[in-house]
């Protein structure tokens, strides 16, 4: 349980809004990271965390 002082003073209502200039979706995204890291990979830049 959050103690009074760690809750919100107030309510607040925030519109919604765009913070890149093109929508990506959670599967554009994730294509992205999979192609990143496979390029990682290859390059010998990603070493499986060792």
């Amino acid at each position: 349980m959050a103690l009074p002082r760690e809750k919100p003073a107030h309510p607040v209502v925030v519109d919604g809004f765009f913070i890149d200039k093109t929508e990506v979706t959670n599967a554009q995204f994730k294509d992205f990271v999979m192609r990143r890291v496979m390029l990682l990979w290859q390059n010998g830049l990603l070493n499986g965390g060792n």
